[in-house]
């Protein structure tokens, strides 16, 4: 587990310089390969899919296309592409925190403990002791934060977690019950001036540290898109500051969002008619524009599972 003072991805894009808390970092692979899992929602499905036939993914595209036409018209509308776009998502999200589960449960019992994790993450035994010393200084503050994150996802107060609690620990942004703790550390590490908001100078500190004396153009960039990310996305009632509402808005990235970005995109290519609605006849026409390997600014690959139920 990254430290509450890093940063969240897009599915995946990951905002370190921002400082926000962040989740596990997410597998670093190219952009291509990272937006095509993202659709897909299944890494595995997607290394499969580059092993079929156009004629095959043809096919498995149209049986898709019939599974997510929620309204049995024929057709996917916009909402729906939407909709099973940002389900994907969600099925990523959960299969990468599965898999790391599994990993971590070196006892195979069905169970996270406390110490199972130190030994995962950090290479470490729980001896106090030891994690005080001068040598782990800068790991024990980090540690200290994932103790708080694991207290609290151990809902049972068991001293080990489940594979739903763990859910819940790797990420908390999908969990209420999370979320309060999530946004009172960033205050502790970012509201300075302790009047429980972020404001534009806590925000910008440590994204461009000498911002007020910008010395490249660079430099000068960022501090311009921040500003207006700023302003216009996570402030929304323009006085300012953040609030804890807007705290978390900047801290969890809307994968309702970006899954409407990546719909609108399948549209603008794939709708011929321009009626707002993909027929089938169009989807299949338009196969590249889902499935293409040369499609490498949005992800587009489908497949099936071995077992024969479609996924996206």
């Amino acid at each position: 587990m990254v430290s509450l003072l890093s940063a969240k991805d897009l599915l995946a894009q990951e905002r370190e310089q921002d400082g926000a808390y962040s989740p596990k970092e997410k597998l670093h692979k190219n952009d291509a390969e990272l937006h095509h899992e993202a659709i897909l929602g299944n890494e595995k499905l997607h290394q499969e899919f580059h092993q079929q036939s156009p004629e095959q993914s043809r096919e498995r595209l149209l049986k898709l296309a019939t599974t997510h036409d929620l309204d049995h018209d024929g057709q996917i509308s916009l909402e729906e592409l939407q909709e099973w776009i940002f389900q994907s998502f969600q099925d990523l999200s959960s299969e990468d925190a599965q898999n790391k589960f599994q990993d971590v449960d070196s006892d195979g019992d069905g169970f996270i403990t406390w110490n199972e994790h130190l030994r995962d993450t950090w290479g470490l035994e729980n001896d106090e002791n030891l994690l005080q010393s001068e040598e782990y200084k800068d790991e024990y503050v980090m540690i200290k934060e994932e103790a708080l994150l694991f207290n609290a996802a151990d809902r049972d107060q068991d001293g080990k977690l489940s594979a739903e609690e763990f859910l819940a620990f790797d990420r908390p942004e999908q969990y209420a019950y999370m979320q309060p703790l999530v946004i009172q550390r960033t205050k502790e590490a970012r509201d300075k001036n302790g009047d429980g908001f972020i404001d534009f100078h806590e925000y910008i500190i440590d994204i461009v540290p000498n911002y007020k004396k910008m010395t490249n153009q660079e430099e000068r960039e960022v501090f311009v898109t921040e500003k207006e990310r700023f302003e216009q996305f996570f402030d929304q009632d323009h006085d300012g500051k953040l609030n804890d509402t807007e705290i978390f808005r900047w801290l969890i990235p809307d994968d309702r969002a970006t899954a409407a970005v990546e719909a609108e995109h399948i549209f603008e290519k794939s709708d011929a008619n321009k009626d707002s609605q993909l027929s089938f006849d169009e989807i299949a026409d338009a196969q590249d524009v889902f499935v293409g390997s040369e499609i490498t600014d949005y992800g587009n690959t489908l497949s099936v599972n071995t077992e024969g139920h479609d996924e996206l």
